[in-house]
């Protein structure tokens, strides 16, 4: 073996290590496991939803288990 491969050998677990040291700081600065970022869903109340019918684009019909029919845009509006 030549001499720069046996460096590169013995050298290989301080590159992880390193690596490893180097990832844990860039989750700690960009807030990669936050728990904050999860997403929400548009419906104003999950527990009384019946069925949910997609429209044409980024329109939601909604029958509630009161038989009430919402419909949501993608303005979040109702009517």
């Amino acid at each position: 073996m030549a001499l720069y491969q046996l460096f590169f050998i013995k050298n290989l677990r301080f590159i992880f290590i390193g690596a490893f040291i180097i990832l844990n700081i860039y989750s700690f600065y960009h807030d990669v496991n936050s728990f904050n970022k999860a997403e929400t869903f548009p419906f104003p109340d999950t527990t009384g939803i019946a069925k949910i019918d997609v429209g044409q684009r980024d329109d939601l019909w909604i029958l509630t288990e009161d038989y009430e029919v919402m419909h949501l845009s993608h303005t979040n509006t109702e009517s």
